[in-house]
């Protein structure tokens, strides 16, 4: 387990900056500690959260309620499956790298529009 006040690897050198900025847009939402638990336990199993101190038991809904917030600011919050799919998952808070592909716009005929 990282110490405590650890950044996530890859991350720039001003690190706490970013994680305030973070923790900022995640104002008027009741994870900002959630927010901050991953950005310090990157990988950090889904039933070792509440082990610091988050009562919620649905860390999808954090995630789900957070990215939208974050992603303007170039970070997301992923899980990935650690070992089997019915285990704990594992939290991260990575950085965008990859900008998405631009989607078609269609008119009411399927045509493409310019």
């Amino acid at each position: 387990m990282k110490k405590r006040g650890s950044t996530p690897t890859g991350t720039t050198t001003n690190d706490k900056d970013i994680l305030q900025e973070l923790i900022n847009a995640s104002h008027g939402t009741s994870y900002s500690k959630w927010l901050q638990i991953v950005w310090e336990n990157q990988g950090i199993p889904t039933h070792e959260i509440s082990q610091h101190g988050v009562d919620s038991n649905n860390h999808h809904n954090a995630s789900q309620r957070l990215n939208p917030r974050i992603e303007p600011l170039g970070w997301r919050i992923i899980k990935r499956v650690k070992t089997q799919r019915n285990k704990s998952h594992g939290w991260y808070l990575e950085p965008i790298t990859v900008k998405a592909e631009p989607q078609l716009e269609l008119n009411l005929d399927g045509e493409v529009v310019q």
